[in-house]
């Protein structure tokens, strides 16, 4: 078991602005934002822009009164304006960063939009990194550099012809560099978050690359104390197919407590990105030891991918973009 310090890093201000990328057709710059109200409201924006390649991608899935919009596209032209403006963008979806960590996203898509402000829990936690020697840890040369912070937002989003006034916890997200996709295919990763709001965050990351080495890192955020551990347990519950994912268990073990997540997931979304299926997934979360309850998110590679082109069969998730009603 490995716990210690807090998993914070020396970026500053400049790095929520995009970065000068390296020299490989790898390099990518992402920004995300997770939330979800633990009541039947949430969703996630990912942007990554593979700025070599002159391409970018997201994967959305929001969801709230039993409906849902999903969208996956790989292969957006990069909008390089946007990012001489110091803003991330997949076609329709505007991250605008601002001061001291804040920021303002802006979608407006088919029968969907989504306008939110986040702001960080605390200035002292804008800076986070799951992995503790960021620049150096195999995680981080495998997946990429990454920064988070939790927070809340408050938005508006719109399904179809209903609209829904929220203020959520959620957990922002920023990564750059180089991103090593043939490793990550290998046997399976899953990433999550969590908040029941200022009293306590986390986030957890285990990977078996393709070389078979085991990754395992994340830290919690408990009354602002952050502390970084390896000793980290992920179990994910699934239905018949093996794929659509209902919910998961999170321990994290430090030398004098543990903590045990409960999740269940609301809506997943099942996406295909860069050779792999991806599912990605907002719910409630339940901590043992406390009757506040919170939204958890999950990032969930494991499968084989369907071939090129197909549709791949799922009992839960959804697999085809657009508006989702009954979700």
């Amino acid at each position: 078991m490995s716990a210690g310090a807090a998993p914070t890093s020396s970026f500053g201000p400049a790095d929520e602005l995009p970065h000068e990328p390296g020299p490989d057709s790898i390099w990518q710059e992402s920004y995300w934002i997770y939330f979800g109200d633990g009541k039947g409201l949430g969703g996630g924006i990912h942007t990554g822009e593979q700025v070599n390649l002159g391409l970018a991608n997201i994967f959305a899935l929001c969801h709230a009164g039993g409906r849902a919009f999903r969208r996956a596209k790989d292969d957006f032209d990069l909008d390089r304006a946007m990012r001489a403006s110091n803003r991330y963008s997949a076609g329709p979806y505007v991250f605008t960063p601002g001061p001291d960590g804040t920021f303002h996203l802006d979608c407006k898509d088919d029968d969907f939009s989504l306008e939110l402000d986040f702001t960080p829990q605390s200035g002292d936690l804008t800076k986070l990194t799951v992995f503790p020697d960021v620049v150096n840890h195999i995680g981080s040369k495998t997946s990429s550099i990454n920064t988070q912070a939790p927070g809340r937002v408050r938005g508006i989003m719109v399904l179809g012809d209903r609209s829904f006034d929220f203020d959520a916890p959620a957990q922002q997200g920023h990564s750059w560099g180089n991103r090593d996709y043939h490793a990550l295919r290998g046997h399976g990763s899953r990433w999550i978050t969590g908040s029941v709001g200022d009293r306590l965050n986390f986030s957890a990351y285990v990977a078996i690359r393709g070389d078979g080495l085991i990754i395992r890192s994340g830290f919690v955020v408990d009354n602002g104390r952050v502390e970084h551990t390896s000793d980290i347990q992920v179990i994910v519950e699934a239905d018949l197919d093996g794929i659509t994912y209902r919910g998961g268990t999170v321990r994290m073990k430090y030398p004098d407590r543990e903590y045990v997540f409960r999740c269940r997931i609301d809506s997943i979304n099942l996406i295909q990105h860069h050779g792999s299926e991806i599912n990605v997934g907002v719910g409630d979360l339940r901590v043992d030891g406390l009757t506040q309850t919170g939204y958890s998110a999950w990032e969930i590679n494991e499968r084989p991918p369907t071939p090129a082109g197909g549709v791949p069969f799922s009992l839960g998730s959804h697999v085809v973009d657009g508006l989702i009603t009954g979700a």
